[in-house]
């Protein structure tokens, strides 16, 4: 017979879904988790990750399943092509198989820029809250126990519920953090905060640049490279996800901007383009993201494709004199954002149109070596652009260079951009 590691009253009680999280809830203190994983846990993760890993898309998938149909409230939180198109049960199942592969070393995956660093300020973009972790909790172990089946006896069961609630904690603390950071920076908040549509620009034949202010008329602290996230309703259920949008606005300034791609059948962009007007209202959460400016004295190369190029607005400003070439990849110039502000850029530039023709990776490589000559060794490139492109530009510029590429994928939409 099938044994689901849930079917007991005891392991469920042990789950900490004794968890007391309430709306008001700030930290994970008081919640019963696990402050550590005992080393008996450790020793089981490590040896029942590789049963695990083969089935983890089978987990995520089944456990996706049962979120939604049991709360389907939480739809608000995921986008829903990423759900149809398997990118997010993927990506969660490859986010627990590092997880339990790194369990006896986890400085791997924790720490500024790291992965768990990364999804705890899109989680902050989300506005996700502890109380909802109990009921991840829940349905990625039942969905664990009905995958695996009688493959996982109550000593395993038990040992992955307890190091699922451990990240659970780790995250909610981190997440704490960055929601204390941003309320507490000059024009700070929490939460979703409805501000004004003050003007909308058009920057290139598909893309529109949002400006919004609020009544305070603050001054709004972020980091080179971070992103807004913006909340509407186009479809009049509350269920549409929030969208990251990196902002493009001078950092303290007393507005806030980005810039949005027209994305066909998007449903959050389409929304934005056409229907949004000067005047309107719409719900923002505050600045987060970890692509940031790295402080050394290294020459900065900053390279980028599509939409990729909103990050390297104020990656510029910030780097000023530091930044010794931009490379950007477009359709054409009439796509190309921002075009006018990169001109003005006192570095040498290289703006590559592809419907000219579409030079290999390692033209494009080896041209911008020759533009940097010496610096070329000790350069910090800031890439952002689909995963294919920034695959195969990372693979052209070789292992010495690896470790001084900063990069961030934008939106699962980029990876078939197409420019």
């Amino acid at each position: 017979p099938k044994k689901n590691i849930l079917n007991t009253t005891k392991l469920n009680k042990m789950a900490a879904i004794r968890t007391t999280a309430k709306a008001t809830q700030r930290g994970s203190a008081g919640l019963g988790l696990p402050e550590a994983l005992s080393s008996k846990t450790v020793g089981i993760i490590k040896n029942t990750a590789p049963v695990v890993a083969p089935r983890a898309v089978d987990i995520t998938r089944n456990f996706y399943g049962r979120l939604f149909t049991k709360h389907p409230e939480l739809f608000a939180f995921f986008n829903k092509s990423n759900q149809n198109a398997g990118r997010q049960p993927r990506a969660l199942a490859q986010s627990i198989v590092a997880y339990a592969t790194h369990i006896d070393n986890l400085g791997a995956l924790v720490g500024p820029h790291s992965a768990v660093d990364i999804i705890a300020h899109k989680h902050c973009g989300l506005n996700v809250l502890p109380e909802q972790y109990p009921i991840v909790h829940s349905n990625l172990m039942d969905a664990i126990g009905e995958v695996l089946e009688g493959a996982v006896t109550p000593e395993i069961g038990t040992a992955w519920s307890e190091s699922v609630l451990f990240l659970a904690k780790v995250l909610i603390d981190r997440e704490e953090e960055l929601y204390s950071e941003a309320e507490n920076k000059s024009g700070g908040w929490r939460g979703f905060k409805p501000f004004k549509v003050v003007s909308i620009d058009d920057v290139a034949s598909d893309k529109k640049q949002f400006t919004f202010s609020d009544a305070s008329d603050a001054s709004y602290a972020f980091d080179a490279g971070q992103f807004l996230s913006l909340k509407v309703d186009p479809n009049g259920d509350g269920l549409v996800a929030p969208r990251h949008y990196t902002i493009t606005s001078t950092p303290n300034a007393n507005q806030l901007q980005c810039t949005v791609k027209l994305v066909e059948g998007g449903v959050v962009s389409t929304y934005l383009h056409n229907e949004v007007k000067v005047g309107d209202e719409l719900n923002l959460c505050p600045p987060f993201g970890c692509f940031t400016p790295r402080e050394n004295d290294a020459p900065v190369v900053l390279l980028s494709s599509g939409i990729g190029i909103t990050p390297m607005v104020n990656f510029y400003r910030h780097f000023g004199d530091r930044v010794g070439l931009i490379v950007h990849l477009d359709r054409d110039k009439a796509s190309h954002a921002h075009k006018s502000f990169f001109n003005a850029a006192s570095c040498p530039k290289q703006f590559i149109y592809t419907s000219e023709g579409r030079p290999a990776a390692s033209t494009i490589a080896a041209r911008m070596k020759d533009t940097l000559g010496d610096k070329w060794n000790s350069a910090n490139v800031y890439m952002c652009g689909p995963v294919s492109f920034m695959a195969d530009m990372t693979k052209e510029f070789g292992e010495a260079v690896k470790g001084r590429i900063y990069s961030e994928k934008f939106g699962p939409e980029l990876d078939n951009e197409g420019v």
